[in-house]
């Protein structure tokens, strides 16, 4: 994997639908912990953008405040009306992905401790999870930056902002170059040994040595949403991409190629939305426009 290549065809990536061995969970089973009574929206576009790609089950831990509102989106999704830690390790084993952040907010006195007893968890399952961080997921993770030092199954996903933020906490006393975005990018992805994905113009990311750019064309719309749809299909596209070989030995080539897969899904999705539609599209409607999205990618017939 080098400087803008992109790895393999999404069509590779998608589960074969026939294998007889294929039973409910086989897809990817994923958690999304996010939401507060303020922001409903985000987690929901996080969990239901990945079971509308092809996941078998999301299920969504938030505050009971916004449960009930998360529920009356969709009865596809799981909605437990609690952060509580005991709760969500009952479940952590089964996950295959986890999306921390989306619309969580920012109470750090009960929302920092919550990571610190998710992130240990996490580095138990180097081999068989991913964790993605975004939103306010990495406010909260500059709390305590060392928290995520050397967890190589965790991706962060900033947008040019964050990673601003992101790299005065990584790097108080430097200043990001102004000519090397994809430098920065690398720089910051190894100092923390974590892959991070800047999203921008061109979504850059990196492990720290390899890096991966897609600057496919996307829809000039910059609606809210469109993050926290990147953030689901990643955490799902890291899962279906451990079955390359080479994703087994080292947990940050199934994430690059996870984050790479997802980035060129929800640009393709975003452009046909905005030609569909125009300035009017929102993310409920790239939501809409994901099964032909499937069926431009997958050219083995199993979205029919």
């Amino acid at each position: 994997m080098a400087e803008n290549h992109f790895p393999e065809p999404i069509s590779d990536y998608l589960p074969n639908l026939l294998d007889p061995k294929h039973t409910k969970g086989s897809s990817g089973k994923l958690a999304i912990i996010g939401g507060s009574p303020d922001y409903t929206g985000a987690p929901f576009y996080a969990s239901y953008a990945p079971l509308r790609i092809g996941a078998d089950l999301t299920y969504v831990y938030t505050v009971p405040e916004a449960a009930t509102v998360i529920k009356s989106y969709s009865p596809d999704l799981i909605v437990l009306p609690t952060l509580d830690w005991d709760t969500i390790k009952k479940r952590i084993e089964t996950f295959d992905g986890i999306v921390f952040g989306p619309g969580l907010g920012r109470e750090t006195e009960t929302l920092v401790p919550l990571l610190r007893k998710l992130i240990p968890e996490v580095r138990k399952r180097q081999d068989s999870v991913s964790l993605v961080v975004d939103a306010d997921g990495l406010f909260l993770v500059e709390q305590d930056i060392s928290l995520i030092k050397n967890c190589p199954n965790i991706v962060l996903t900033p947008n040019h902002r964050e990673f601003d933020y992101l790299w005065k906490t990584v790097f108080p006393n430097d200043k990001p170059s102004e000519s090397d975005a994809v430098g920065d990018v690398r720089k910051v992805a190894k100092e923390l040994g974590v892959v991070v994905m800047k999203k921008g113009g061109a979504d850059v990311i990196s492990d720290g040595e390899r890096i991966v750019s897609c600057s496919d064309q996307s829809t000039p719309r910059r609606c809210g949403g469109q993050g926290d749809l990147l953030a689901g299909a990643t955490c799902l596209f890291a899962f279906w991409a451990s079955k390359f070989p080479d994703a087994k030995a080292c947990p940050k080539t199934r994430l690059l190629r996870g984050a790479a897969a997802a980035s060129k899904f929800i640009r393709y999705t975003g452009l046909t939305t905005y030609e569909k539609i125009g300035r009017s599209m929102t993310a409920s409607d790239m939501i809409k426009s994901i099964g032909s999205a499937l069926s431009h990618f997958d050219k083995s017939g199993h979205h029919l």
